[in-house]
């Protein structure tokens, strides 16, 4: 089985409580996964998050996963700077954090998955991604979309895009 195939199981009680915790204070959700670290992009996701916040005051911002000693400093600056900012961990229900996003941020720099975007395709979050070495590449632009890496301006716009495209 490919990875992401076979999806965990998650109650609805899950769903319900994750939607009303992130939505509840309106805006777009953006979310990532992983272990934060470099080749994971956290730095990049951080400096997309801090990007996507100036052009819209009320996103939001999740990251699913533990962080390294590097990472926790970078999300305490991002918080310092006033981003929202939820680092709820690795958790059980994924499905319903993703559900819950508008748009999942994919900044790996290199994942041969990776599963978390499969995940997030499956409860109909699309994704925007960097085209860097990810394993998806031609496997799932139908979920979501690819800017070339570096090009972070494109990436912005194609994730504010994305959200402005979600509807109830």
């Amino acid at each position: 089985l490919r990875p992401g195939i076979v999806l965990p199981p998650i109650p609805l009680a899950a769903f319900r409580a994750v939607r009303e915790g992130l939505r509840g204070r309106g805006g777009p959700v953006f979310i990532g996964a992983g272990h934060a670290d470099r080749r994971k992009g956290f730095d990049l996701f951080l400096t997309a998050a801090a990007r996507i916040a100036e052009e819209r005051a009320d996103a939001r911002f999740v990251w699913l996963g533990a962080l390294d000693p590097w990472a926790q400093d970078l999300a305490a600056a991002a918080r310092g700077q006033g981003l929202d900012l939820t680092l709820p961990g690795f958790v059980t229900d994924s499905l319903a954090w993703y559900r819950g996003a508008d748009v999942y941020l994919l900044t790996s720099r290199q994942d041969p998955g990776p599963m978390t975007v499969i995940h997030a395709a499956a409860v109909g979050t699309p994704f925007v991604g960097y085209a860097a070495d990810i394993g998806l590449i031609g496997l799932s632009e139908e979920a979501g979309r690819f800017v070339p890496p570096g090009d972070e301006a494109g990436f912005v716009a194609a994730a504010l895009e994305a959200a402005a495209a979600v509807t109830s």
